[in-house]
């Protein structure tokens, strides 16, 4: 089904309108206001999304989705908070011939690319971790990072190395 768990932490959606439309109604129902790191999804979808104010963030896998062209079709849809690159991806190196500082290359590449398509629109990503300095000063394109971050009893330690690296 499209949501294996409706909760206040997560969502995560698979299918299409017609399989999904009930459990769509239950997000509209709950607490959520955005939808955050769904991978691409079809515009029958988005539209249901924005049909009961729900916003989207829509999420592309580096090297795997066709972002260009999906967010060339659907920068305009009222559904559409920001675009997702990546999720922990500093996390697997051995995707980037083993060397971390290449998938920031390539994040910088690909929020350049869809900020060049939509202006109008923010660019994140989910970072495994707070990254080093030296990444986000090489990445300028991405306008909001997130961190996941596994310190679940106290963040204060997450909280102040983002202090220390961020502007």
């Amino acid at each position: 089904g499209i949501l294996e768990d409706i909760s206040k932490t997560k969502v995560r959606l698979k299918g299409n309108l017609a399989q999904n439309k009930d459990k769509i109604r239950k997000i509209a129902g709950s607490d959520f206001e955005v939808i955050w790191g769904i991978l691409q999804q079809a515009q029958d979808l988005l539209d249901m999304f924005a049909a009961y104010g729900i916003k989207v963030i829509v999420g592309f896998r580096p090297g795997v989705d066709n972002m260009t062209e999906y967010v060339t079709q659907h920068m305009n849809h009222p559904a559409i908070l920001m675009w997702k690159v990546g999720n922990e991806e500093n996390y697997r190196p051995e995707n980037y011939e083993n060397n971390v500082a290449n998938w920031y290359t390539k994040l910088e590449e690909t929020a350049t690319a869809i900020k060049k398509i939509d202006k109008n629109h923010q660019v994140t990503t989910a970072n495994w971790k707070v990254p080093e300095k030296q990444f986000v000063e090489k990445t300028p394109s991405v306008d909001v990072w997130g961190i996941n971050a596994y310190e679940y009893d106290d963040l204060t330690a997450v909280f102040k190395a983002w202090k220390g690296i961020s502007n």
